[in-house]
């Protein structure tokens, strides 16, 4: 059977910056449109405060918004974002992961032979 899918959006934000303000907007948005459909979390990183997370990751910029799928990065956006960029790169990456994990045609059924 394969692995649930859940995307995992890290965003990269400071408070004394409008398009991390804007952003984390778009974001909490975009989770109240899908938080019954399939798991999507969100996480914010203060690029002020969490030095050495930006520094884990690679941050150098804000707003920074890091996608992971089952735990792997899969995509970087760096600045601020719309609700329509920020829905195309949610549904583009569930398109991936459901590709990515979909069982094989018969593998089921070969693992029940196998038996």
């Amino acid at each position: 059977m394969p692995p649930k899918l859940e995307l995992l959006l890290m965003l990269f934000y400071s408070n004394f910056n409008k398009e991390s303000l804007n952003t984390r907007i778009v974001i909490d948005e975009c989770i109240e449109n899908h938080h019954q459909s399939f798991k999507l979390k969100a996480t914010a990183v203060n690029y002020d405060r969490e030095k050495n997370i930006c520094h884990q990751y690679g941050v150098t910029g804000i707003p920074t918004l890091l996608v992971f799928l089952n735990q792997e990065l899969v995509r970087r956006h760096y600045g601020e974002i719309t609700i329509k960029e920020i829905e195309t790169i949610v549904q583009n990456n569930l398109i991936r992961g459901y590709k990515k994990y979909k069982p094989e045609e018969g593998a089921e059924e070969k693992s029940r032979m196998n038996s």
